[in-house]
């Protein structure tokens, strides 16, 4: 303990004699020097703020990097996770079944939770032109997968049934399951004439509006489904010599609008789902022929609204040496069944008044 206090007075003896002559070289008096050492010795120095802060700064900046690691950890872990099972599931079919029947239950609260977190997009982007989107970036490699012929050799007719046979569920089914084209005479309810589309839209303007996915028209400045709807297009269409116009709906809100005047069919099974799309063919007279939009399902309808018309089944180009092309006679409200993957449906000329045709297709397999 003295030995501290003789070095403690060593070092103040040494330090004090060096601030007397440094007070002395500033032209300082005596009184001034001895005043400054006084309150030297009784003050205690004080600590550097950067001293006492540093440590905590250090911590923080030490857990957020290790925060940061570890978020790109389990994102590389997820990330990896995904594209595992995506290979496995391409090369790997019956994992696929597994993976996607084991999913099924909880698609709705994925998709859910996917369309919350991507919320705030758009506060950015505008992100509204992709949601009928059937794909948004187009692959110019892609093909449409090329079906076996089976459903189309033998084919020279097309069936025809009546509303009486809906009430045998068995032929139905065999119906369905042969793929073969069929008509249901005079299955549809009503006619449906350019006034009760008229109406239709008037009714629910703000929702067809918005809902047209597809609009088109050989009319000059018919560019939109307001421009059908005006006082002088009726006389354009029994006038004028080979009017045609398209439209298509593609979601929820237009769905169910269309679905009031063309109602689901009463073959297509109750399990099965009917998909958005759906498309009204509004031709005039002296039409030219056209082929009917691909539909997006892999059975599919076209019902003879207004008018009768004829139609050709025409095979698939890599079908054609096989099947053999057939032409029929729609009367107004019969109904065609058939297999866009088997035949592409050809609309053939019409000869005078006005036509009215609706598409819609179903799924196979509930």
């Amino acid at each position: 303990m003295e030995t501290d206090v003789i070095a403690y007075a060593a070092f103040l003896r040494q330090n004090v004699s060096e601030l007397q002559r440094l007070g002395k070289e500033w032209g300082m008096t005596e009184k001034e020097i001895s005043s400054c050492i006084e309150r030297a010795l009784q003050e205690e120095p004080p600590k550097p703020a950067e001293e006492s802060k540093m440590p905590v700064a250090r911590m923080i900046w030490h857990w957020i990097r290790v925060g940061l690691r570890w978020c790109f950890r389990i994102a590389a872990v997820i990330i990896i996770l995904f594209i595992s099972v995506y290979m496995l599931t391409v090369f790997h079919p019956p994992a696929e079944h597994y993976i996607s029947g084991a999913l099924q239950p909880y698609g709705y609260a994925l998709f859910r939770f996917v369309r919350m977190a991507t919320l705030p997009l758009h506060d950015h982007f505008n992100i509204t032109n992709f949601y009928d989107s059937e794909c948004v970036v187009e692959n110019p490699w892609f093909t449409e997968p090329q079906y076996e012929c089976d459903l189309c050799i033998g084919v020279k007719s097309v069936v025809e049934a009546f509303p009486s046979d809906l009430d045998n569920n068995t032929y139905i089914n065999e119906l369905l399951d042969q793929g073969a084209p069929v008509i249901f005479k005079g299955l549809y309810h009503r006619t449906v004439s350019y006034d009760d589309l008229y109406e239709m839209y008037t009714e629910n303007k703000e929702v067809m509006d918005k809902s047209v996915f597809f609009f088109q028209s050989s009319v000059i400045d018919m560019n939109t489904i307001a421009d059908l709807f005006t006082p002088e297009v009726r006389d354009v269409l029994e006038e004028s010599e080979g009017v045609t116009i398209h439209w298509q709906t593609k979601n929820m809100a237009g769905g169910q609008v269309m679905r009031k005047m063309f109602p689901r069919p009463d073959f297509v099974p109750q399990e099965s789902e009917v998909a958005l799309e759906k498309t009204v063919f509004l031709d005039g007279p002296k039409t030219d022929h056209y082929e009917l939009a691909s539909s997006f399902m892999e059975v599919a309808w076209y019902t003879q609204a207004n008018n009768d018309r004829r139609i050709l089944l025409a095979p698939l180009s890599h079908c054609r040496s096989q099947c053999s092309p057939i032409t029929v006679k729609l009367q107004e409200r019969d109904i065609l069944m058939f297999r866009p993957s088997v035949f592409k449906v050809i609309v053939l000329p019409l000869k005078k008044g006005i036509s009215v045709g609706f598409m819609g297709s179903f799924s196979e397999d509930p």
